[in-house]
């Protein structure tokens, strides 16, 4: 059944938003592939800008910098692409799951812009590309922002990686200045929860399950992972259930016992010794109130 079918089955009210993978700093449970360590500059070459190896508030880091120049850009960016890079030689990223990236920007032109500073890869083949933009961006602090790899087109055959600033993005003349110190691709090595969503925070009292979506990673292609549902109320638990949930995006649902009162309950997704809960709100359903 499909997720508009299964939201029509059980009578729920609310319209579906988009479930984003959650941005956190990398933890014990990764293997990494170190890109960037903020130590040596070494493979690495800029363009429109100079690349050069600082220490700020005692942490060893890549300084990006640049002037925005509007006249001075390259024939095919005429505004210009400022960038540091670096070609891969053995570029299968087939097994990689996010790119992390620890940045601490600055700049005298007031607040950063929407797009204000970007990680792009390049693969074999036509529109195999890959682009993100680390936002919101805030001057003067170290910020995380991990993205989605498992996007990227012809991952067996990268042949280079970026990072970049769109000069259009800026007023000519502003100076910028980017401190990196991590940049590496990541691949968990167990199924670990990234984000989980109710398919709406609003349904009928008198539904048969209650949907949500489980966003997973580390899990081996073709294979499943045990993830534990659970309901609560102010009486304590009121169901719950083991589903499987395969790599990425995964559709479950977790039956109810019965009719139940209307009110507000806690809806609990838990993998391993990871657990995320949302509150979701049952209301009393036409035909509740017909069999009152």
């Amino acid at each position: 059944m499909n997720r508009l079918a299964l939201l029509a089955a059980l009578g729920v009210l609310c319209a579906l938003a988009p479930m984003p993978c959650a941005a956190q700093p990398p933890t014990d449970d990764l293997e990494r592939l170190v890109l960037i360590d903020g130590k040596t500059l070494t493979g690495w070459q800029a363009t429109e800008s100079s690349l050069t190896a600082a220490t700020l508030d005692g942490v060893e880091a890549f300084r990006f910098a640049l002037a925005v120049d509007w006249k001075s850009g390259e024939q095919n960016y005429p505004i210009g692409w400022p960038r540091i890079s670096q070609e891969i030689r053995s570029g299968d990223w087939r097994k990689w799951e996010q790119i992390h990236l620890r940045v601490l920007a600055r700049t005298d032109a007031g607040p950063f812009p929407k797009e204000p500073l970007g990680v792009t890869i390049s693969s074999e083949g036509r529109n195999a590309g890959w682009e993100k933009e680390a936002q919101p961006l805030q001057a003067g602090q170290w910020q995380d922002f991990t993205f989605d790899l498992r996007d990227l087109g012809n991952a067996g055959k990268v042949r280079s990686i970026g990072v970049f600033v769109s000069d259009a993005s800026y007023a000519d003349g502003a100076k910028l200045e980017f401190y990196i110190s991590r940049l590496e691709l990541l691949q968990y090595r167990q199924p670990t929860l990234m984000a989980f969503r109710p398919v709406a925070r609003v349904a009928f009292a008198d539904a048969k399950a209650v949907p949500l979506t489980v966003q997973m990673l580390g899990v081996a292609a073709g294979a499943t992972a045990p993830v534990k549902i659970a309901l609560t109320g102010e009486q304590g638990a009121i169901a719950s259930h083991v589903a499987q949930a395969a790599e990425g995006e995964t559709q479950l649902s977790l039956p109810l016992p019965g009719s139940l009162p209307p009110g507000e309950y806690a809806l609990t997704v838990s993998v391993g010794t990871r657990s995320l809960s949302e509150r979701v709100k049952l209301i009393a359903s036409p035909w509740q109130e017909a069999a009152r």
